[in-house]
């Protein structure tokens, strides 16, 4: 049995590098199109802003990460789950 790998074991760039060369990811036009989703919010100096299910977080005038929101979490469970929205 092998031991499991450290959570690092695959960096951060290796990562990125994979997906723009193997799976032919365009990570510019992804960050483009954050950047249109996000670029009055940030203008206008919101430090949050939800939008289609995602909650994305600023700093500094910067995406710094994105989340899913508590109902996109919950539809997605549901899903997983066959649960039905009562």
């Amino acid at each position: 049995m092998n031991k499991p790998l450290p959570a690092d074991f695959v960096t951060d760039h290796a990562l990125v590098r994979y997906l723009e060369r193997v799976l032919e990811i365009d990570l510019d036009g992804v960050r483009q199109q954050i950047a249109d989703e996000t670029a009055t919010a940030i203008a206008s100096g919101a430090v949050s802003m939800r939008k289609n299910g995602l909650r994305y977080i600023f700093k500094g005038g910067k995406v710094i990460t994105i989340l899913l929101t508590s109902n996109e979490m919950e539809r997605i469970r549901r899903l997983r789950t066959g649960e039905s929205h009562d």
